[in-house]
């Protein structure tokens, strides 16, 4: 079941690269992420009502939902999209893989947990498996005034994720339920940010253009509703250490899409950093009992071989 929800996560999220291309434009990227989660809110309240649930939670419950909306739905993707007017999608995609380390920060600073070394090596992997393909974006990388603020950007908004994972572990310790919490984080998300439009003065306009509509229901059904759901459930089952893993898969699932629909051709540095990415990730989801069986079977093979080889005395 882990497995399932970790795949379909990964191709889930990996397809919102290039839907996101064609929300800039005409409209402002905070409004169409608005429209995006007002979308995605109005559809989880109807799945609410048809299954009865409860919409009254106490204002702890209220306030942790809020916290999780504001990060996860607002302040995530307002500082992501602010980025990307400065920086390349590589490096932003590389930027966010560091969502990775920054969680095993976070355990290390607020909860007292320790970082185990297969954990750090595989989180070091990924990011070096990344770099790898996007080495010839960071060849001409240098640093001015608008690359620092992209980074800074880029920066901001990985925290803000990398925060709203494990705020969701504690929306599910206050019971929670996960359908609940993911429309009202929606909602609030969507209402805060609403907010800061109004108080900014942009104007709410729309794009009613075939590629835009497409995109923004794309974004809104499987990459927010399904998307989401499907990764805080992965959470609550396998805890945000492991299940932000599936970060560093994205730009590949879109690198494949790109390599059928804008020719995107392979070089030997994305074979070799789509390597390092899985061995990462094999070490930080596979179980520490079965990598050590896997090293006694080679250990005991390689005693057999060692045996068989040797000449009679």
């Amino acid at each position: 079941m882990n497995l399932f929800l970790y795949l379909t996560i990964i191709l889930l999220w990996g397809t919102t690269w290039i839907a996101m291309k064609n929300q800039v434009g005409v409209v402002p990227y905070d409004v169409s992420i608005i429209y995006r989660f007002a979308t995605a809110a109005f559809i989880l309240f109807f799945i609410l009502l048809l299954k009865n649930a409860r919409f009254r939670f106490s204002l702890k419950q209220h306030l942790s939902m809020a916290t999780l909306g504001i990060l996860l739905f607002c302040t995530n993707f307002a500082f992501f999209y602010r980025a990307a007017a400065y920086i390349t999608s590589g490096l932003l995609a590389i930027i966010f893989s560091t969502s990775v380390i920054m969680i095993m920060l976070n355990n290390a600073l607020f909860f007292k947990k320790k970082t185990t070394t297969r954990m750090l090596a595989g989180g070091t992997l990924g990011i070096m498996g990344l770099c790898l393909i996007f080495w010839p974006e960071l060849e001409n990388f240098s640093f001015n005034d608008a690359t620092c603020i992209g980074i800074l950007y880029g920066l901001v908004g990985t925290y803000c994720f990398s925060l709203a994972n494990q705020l969701s572990t504690y929306c599910t310790k206050l019971s929670i339920p996960l359908l609940s919490s993911t429309f009202f984080g929606m909602l609030y998300g969507a209402t805060f940010l609403t907010i800061l439009c109004l108080v900014r003065g942009l104007e709410f306009t729309f794009d009613p253009s075939l590629p835009y509509v497409l995109s923004l229901l794309h974004l809104a059904i499987p990459g927010s509703v399904i998307g989401f759901l499907t990764y805080l459930t992965l959470i609550k089952r396998i805890g945000p250490e492991r299940a932000v893993y599936a970060t560093l898969f994205f730009p590949l699932v879109a690198l494949t899409i790109s390599t059928f629909y804008e020719s995107f051709e392979w070089v030997w540095e994305d074979f070799a950093g789509f390597t390092l990415i899985l061995i990462g990730n094999f070490l930080v989801m596979v179980k520490a009992t079965t990598l050590a069986f896997i090293k006694r079977k080679l250990s005991f093979q390689g005693t057999t071989t060692s045996m068989t080889n040797t000449p009679a005395q």
